[in-house]
């Protein structure tokens, strides 16, 4: 086939609306993009952290946490507190991970109490649900989680001297904000952070903040496969909600901006940041890049330590139900670092 010949024999008329139609498409597409680029974040909304007794304390956990875990919340699932029935040295919060639980911790959050730690796990809101394929956390926001990161630490302060926070995955995005924006905190343990899904980096934070704004409720199967016949805990969910992505990288896109700006006066902290190589879920030069600008810019001594692929092939090496969790060899680990700043 002679395509100039072809080519030749279709009307002008029809090239020149054609190439119009196809130049339109592409500007409309870009003007698209770039308003999803740019189109400004609505910033959370944060407040003062009140500091409370040992009783008082004590109260506010089971008001205003302990009260939330209803009927149709597992009962693995429940918000937990570990305490000495006093107020002790220190005291370690623990967010647990995105689609997961406070049960993800039952056993690391025991040999920290063993450590001399009072344990506070707050469930993160429309987790732990008894139905996995609840549709609830497409409700979740990044004013609820930020809501959650000051009632935790709030709690905290009359639970021990030192504060520490430590989170995985989506709990890792939460404790850094709030060990970045909130002075109470000391120590900051973050392992695996999700700031950003693994194929985008930083810089395309707002587009993606952006884009899931216009897009309609959407749950997608961690395996697609095996859908909700995922191995691992049966109490956490085999699909997420793109809209509660959304609200953790609200977070790490205000943690980003400050980071950038050098925004915020850092007194003398501790930063541990875990990984593990190779990470399915996780960004790692997103974490480091925001690490690296976090130590550079304040008195913060940073400790980076990355697990050996070998050992610990998977996102969540912390729940001992996932089957490739390496808990004997991850948690010694953990609680080694933790202790060397405290």
């Amino acid at each position: 086939m002679n395509i100039s010949k072809l080519w030749s024999k279709i009307p002008k008329k029809v090239l020149k609306y054609g190439t119009i139609g196809v130049v339109s498409v592409v500007v409309i597409i870009t003007v698209f993009i770039s308003y999803l680029g740019l189109k400004p974040i609505k910033k959370t909304n944060s407040k003062s952290i009140s500091k409370l007794s040992y009783q008082e304390s004590k109260t506010k956990f089971e008001s205003e946490l302990a009260s939330k875990d209803n009927q149709n919340i597992s009962s693995e699932c429940k918000s937990k507190l570990l305490d000495r029935n006093r107020k002790t040295e220190k005291v370690v919060i623990m967010f647990h991970g995105f689609t997961n639980c406070p049960a993800q911790f039952e056993i690391l959050s025991r040999q920290l109490y063993d450590q001399g730690y009072n344990v506070l796990i707050p469930r993160i809101p429309y987790h732990g649900n008894a139905d996995v394929l609840t549709s609830e956390p497409e409700k979740l926001t990044a004013d609820e989680l930020v809501e959650q990161i000051e009632l935790s630490l709030s709690i905290a302060t009359g639970l021990g001297s030192k504060i520490n926070i430590f989170g995985l995955s989506g709990g890792a995005v939460m404790a850094a904000y709030a060990g970045y924006f909130y002075n109470e905190v000391k120590n900051v343990f973050i392992a695996a952070p999700i700031f950003t899904p693994q194929q985008f980096p930083a810089w395309q934070l707002p587009f993606l903040i952006n884009l899931i704004d216009t897009l309609p409720s959407l749950f997608i199967w961690w395996d697609d496969k095996t859908k909700e016949n995922i191995e691992g805990p049966k109490y956490a969910y085999p699909r997420f909600s793109l809209k509660a992505v959304k609200a953790f990288i609200t977070l790490s896109n205000e943690l980003k901006v400050a980071l950038e700006k050098n925004q915020v006066y850092q007194e003398d902290k501790k930063l541990i940041l875990l990984t593990t190589q190779n990470d399915p879920a996780v960004n790692n030069s997103v974490a480091r890049y925001l690490i690296d600008l976090w130590s550079k810019n304040s008195d913060t001594l940073l400790i980076s330590y990355q697990l050996s692929a070998e050992k610990m092939p998977i996102h969540d090496f912390i729940d001992p139900n996932q089957k490739k969790a390496n808990i004997d060899y991850v948690y010694p680990q953990i609680i080694n670092l933790l202790n060397q700043v405290n």
